[in-house]
């Protein structure tokens, strides 16, 4: 049980990362339509 946790704690900062991207992306796109 550890062990899982430890991995899912690994994951966290990609998704955080992929998530901040993907926001990023959307608001520049906003901005261009403008």
């Amino acid at each position: 049980m550890h062990k899982s946790v430890a991995e899912h704690s690994d994951l966290i900062p990609d998704e955080h990362e992929w998530i901040s991207r993907k926001q990023k992306s959307l608001y520049m796109r906003r901005e261009m339509a403008r």
